[in-house]
């Protein structure tokens, strides 16, 4: 019995060994991954600062172009209004028999469209 006993134990120890170094293992796995975790959170903390900064920098770029859009937007506004009540004043003297003077565009529309030679001058014509 005694090499029966020589046997359990070299097993039993031989299983300890075995326990301790996965104990080992997971633990070293689990320092990697916090290590891993830590760098994640660096690398994310470095992703929103860079992101914060080239926002803030494409925002600073593209707000003179911003101001030019908006200005530009308004004068079309104005044209598209300026023509559309135009025409509507064409249809209605059309419709009315055509007496009285041929709608025009306002005088500042027909200037910013290069047409100011369009407008009646004091010489009569």
């Amino acid at each position: 019995m005694e090499a029966w006993i020589g046997w359990v134990l070299g097993g039993g120890g031989l299983a300890a060994l075995f326990s301790a170094w996965l104990v080992y293992k997971a633990s070293k796995r689990r320092n990697t991954d916090l290590a891993l975790a830590e760098r994640f959170d660096d690398a994310s903390e470095l992703a929103r600062y860079i992101n914060e900064r080239v926002e803030a920098e494409v925002e600073r770029k593209v707000a003179p172009f911003r101001a030019e859009l908006e200005k530009v937007k308004g004068e079309s506004h104005e044209m598209n209004d300026a023509v559309r009540a135009r025409e509507t004043q064409l249809w209605l003297w059309d419709q009315r028999g055509r007496m009285g003077l041929l709608p025009m565009l306002p005088t500042p529309i027909l200037e910013r469209l290069g047409l100011g030679h369009l407008l009646p001058t004091d010489e009569g014509g």
